[in-house]
């Protein structure tokens, strides 16, 4: 087992607003298995996980959402609030999914170096009527796992552009 999928994290803090949840597991409904993308956890370049992340979110697949990240990842929507581990960012993400917003994003930088990469991401969440409903600047931190493919260790939702 590699160190991207090592430990599980805590996996019983809470979030706040749309990202409070109370399982493991993405609600009923929700696409788990037998996309496109089942078996494709990472991307091959850091470059392409904007793209990536905001297909798997507008195909409401959140277990390919999170199979972006490494296992024990760190995502905040707010800067005090965080899920820990797949398990939790799945369910964080899903409550978006489920309030029927839609993602656009693309990188406003991607720096690399070795197995690291720094990204900052410009990002809007649509309502269905097209209405943007929040927008901002992320960072993330990914990482070159053992299989080549990058994945998030690190995300902060509006951490590009929070004081």
């Amino acid at each position: 087992m590699d160190k991207c999928e090592a430990g599980a994290g805590d996996r019983d803090g809470n979030c706040p607003g749309l990202l409070r949840f109370n399982s493991t597991a993405a609600p009923a409904g929700f696409i788990l298995a037998g996309t496109s993308w089942e078996g494709k956890m990472g991307v091959v370049s850091p470059e392409l996980t904007a793209s990536t992340f905001a297909a798997r979110f507008n195909a409401r697949d959140m277990a390919a959402v999170a199979d972006l990240y490494t296992e024990d990842a760190v995502f905040t929507y707010d800067g005090a609030e965080k899920a820990v581990g797949r398990a939790q960012i799945e369910g964080a993400i899903a409550g978006f999914v489920m309030a029927g917003l839609t993602f656009e994003g693309e990188f406003v930088n991607v720096y690399v170096a070795g197995d690291t990469a720094l990204t900052r991401m410009k990002w809007q969440l649509r309502e269905p009527g097209g209405a943007v409903m929040s927008s901002g600047v992320s960072a993330e931190v990914q990482r070159r796992c053992a299989d080549g493919k990058w994945r998030i260790l690190i995300d902060d939702a509006g951490g590009g552009g929070r004081v």
